[in-house]
């Protein structure tokens, strides 16, 4: 279980430099269809031939490519998490397709009643729906954990090796999000693996 746990953390980080390096190249190429359908976008401001100011245009985009937000959440009588996220933008299709796609990362804790506690890694796809202020938001990836509580009492009569305590778990979401495109502000609700029913609080960058 340890090798899964460290090929994850390895695979996570070749693909954010895989991403950062698309990011780098594509500078979202001057794509109409971009100009059509954004998701997040400023104004800037734009010159005539002549010199002058022109107005500016609604159409002119910087697109936010990263999200960082933490999210907790319970089923009482069940258990719960809590986990701090990352997210990097990697794909906003254009044309009739309004929506974007995401790799999400997070590090966080876990607890089941009566089933033990402990730390967590996630890494997962995320898609959102829609261009304005509303979203639809679906994810699905892979959780590493390690059972720190019943690590512990084991320990106390012995020396337990390590990977008896971790697995591999499904990630999954549904939910609904807001993010203004003209503003950094997130905020997230609805039901996931590991946070169960959760609140999200966050920005983007």
């Amino acid at each position: 279980m340890r090798r899964t746990t460290v090929t994850l953390i390895l695979l996570t980080f070749m693909l954010l430099k895989v991403v950062s390096a698309l990011g780098q190249y594509d500078t979202w190429r001057s794509n109409p269809d971009r100009e059509r359908n954004p998701i997040f976008k400023t104004k800037t401001k734009t010159r005539t031939k002549t010199g002058t100011k022109a107005k500016t245009p609604k159409d002119t985009l910087r697109v936010r490519k990263n999200a960082i937000f933490g999210a907790a959440g319970m089923i009482p009588v069940a258990g719960g998490a809590a986990t701090l996220y990352y997210e990097r933008l990697i794909s906003q299709p254009g044309g009739h397709k309004k929506g974007s796609q995401w790799i999400r990362v997070g590090f966080g804790t876990w607890g089941v009643f009566y089933g033990g506690s402990g730390s967590l890694f996630t890494v997962s796809f995320t898609g959102l729906t829609g261009t304005k202020n509303h979203h639809f938001e679906y994810n699905a990836g892979l959780i590493s954990y390690f059972n720190r509580e019943e690590y512990d009492l084991a320990y106390g009569s012995s020396n337990p090796p390590r990977g008896n305590y971790t697995g591999v778990i499904p990630a999954a979401g549904i939910g609904y999000r807001y993010q203004k495109p003209s503003g950094s502000f997130v905020f997230r609700t609805g039901f996931s693996i590991p946070e169960a029913l959760y609140i999200s609080l966050g920005f983007t960058f």
